[in-house]
C-alpha cells in the first residue's frame, strides 16, 4: 500500500479514535444538557478532526510555515471555486436564466 509521507498536523490513528469517541459524546451531551450551542460546536470540530486525520492547530505547532503555506493553498482553491460558481451564476442571470434548473438534457434522461 503506498501511503504519502505523514505531514505535521496529521494524526494518528490513536489520536483520530480519541477525537472521533470525545467529540460524539461532546456533541451528545450538549443535545441533552442546558448549553448546547457552548458545547456542540465542540463536539462536532473535535468529530471533524478524527474524522479528516489531520489537525491544523497541531500543523501550526509543528510545522508553522508548512501549515500556513497549505491553508493559503486552500483558501486560493476556495476562492477559485467561489469565483466559479459567480461567473457562472452571472452568466446564468443574465441569459434570463435559472441556474438551478435542470437542463434539457437531465430532463430527457428523467423522462426516459
Amino acid at each position: 500500500m503506498n501511503r504519502e509521507p505523514p505531514i505535521a498536523g496529521d494524526l494518528a490513528d490513536w489520536e483520530r479514535s480519541l477525537s472521533l469517541g470525545a467529540g460524539l459524546a461532546v456533541a451528545g451531551l450538549a443535545l441533552r444538557g442546558t448549553r448546547p450551542l457552548a458545547l456542540a460546536p465542540l463536539g462536532l470540530l473535535l468529530a471533524w478532526r478524527g474524522l479528516r486525520g489531520h489537525c491544523r492547530l497541531k500543523g501550526l505547532v509543528l510545522e508553522p510555515g508548512d501549515e500556513l503555506q497549505r491553508l493559503a493553498a486552500d483558501l486560493r482553491g476556495l476562492a477559485a471555486r467561489l469565483e466559479h460558481c459567480s461567473h457562472t451564476l452571472a452568466q446564468a442571470g443574465n441569459a434570463g436564466e435559472d441556474p438551478l434548473a435542470p437542463t434539457d438534457e437531465q430532463l430527457k434522461r428523467f423522462d426516459d
